[in-house]
């Protein structure tokens, strides 16, 4: 698994989650959030992939959350 860390000039932060299983289908889910608040984060899940697991879904969130929200 790789997780992708990008800090845009817009103030965009994206976390992209590649599985190196499926990694010619670039990222599996991607976590992006404009401000410090975890409650505007969005999720973003690659439509080359038949679907992403509940276990996986949640273990990406809490890590994602830990990276985006110091402090969580």
């Amino acid at each position: 698994m790789w997780i992708i860390d990008v800090d845009d000039v817009s103030g965009e932060r994206v976390l992209e989650f590649i599985d190196s299983n499926t990694e010619e289908a670039g990222a599996i889910l991607a976590v992006y959030n404009t401000s410090e608040e975890w409650s505007n984060a969005k999720v973003s899940i690659s439509p080359k992939v038949d679907g992403i697991s509940v276990e996986f879904m949640e273990w990406a969130l809490r890590l994602a959350r830990q990276i985006m929200v110091p402090g969580s």
